[in-house]
Order: C-alpha cells, then structure tokens, then sequence
C-alpha cells in the first residue's frame, strides 16, 4: 500500500513540476507575444507616420501650384481690364456720363 501511495504522491509532484512549467512557458510566450505586438504596433506607426507626412508634402505642393495658377490668372484679369480701360477709358467714361443724364 505504501508503494501505491509513494508511486501517486511521485506522480503528484511530477503533475505539480508539469503544471507549473507550463506556467512559466505560457507566461514567457505571452511576454514574447506582447513585444512582438509592441514592435509591430511601433511599426505601423512609424510607416503611417512616414505616409502621412508623403500625403501631406503632395498636398502641400499641389496647393502652392494652385495658389499660383490663380495668381497668374488674377495678374492676367487684371492687365486685360487695365488694358481696356487705357483703350477705353474714354468711351466708357462717355458712356456713364451719357446714362448719368439720361437717367
């Protein structure tokens, strides 16, 4: 009967080293899992961070394109009405005066 009890009592303990070894292992992995997680996480943020900064110098530079085109077309309107009336001034200011009394 002792015998049966040591053998249980050694199969016990043997469970017990198993249990906690295992324990550990799982601990170890989970750790592992986490840091992977991290560097994986830091480095998405890194290449999102990277993108987002390509998307905003596009953005950027096709804004100050625009801002220029506009520009040269406002500088343009303007020479052509500063050109009709150097050509015009005259008749046009005829013109007013002409609706100023005749009401």
């Amino acid at each position: 009967m002792d015998t049966i009890v040591n053998k249980i009592s050694e199969i016990e303990t043997a469970a017990v080293k198993i249990m906690n070894e295992s324990a550990l292992q799982k601990k170890e992995l989970d750790e592992e899992s986490k840091q992977r997680m991290d560097a994986y996480d830091a480095d998405v943020d890194q290449k999102t961070e990277a993108k987002l900064a390509d998307i905003r110098a596009s953005l950027e530079k096709e804004k100050q394109a625009e801002l220029s085109s506009l520009k040269e077309a406002a500088a343009r309107t303007i020479l052509n009405l500063e050109k009709e009336y150097a050509e015009n001034h005259e008749t046009l200011a005829a013109g007013i005066l002409k609706q100023m009394i005749e009401g």
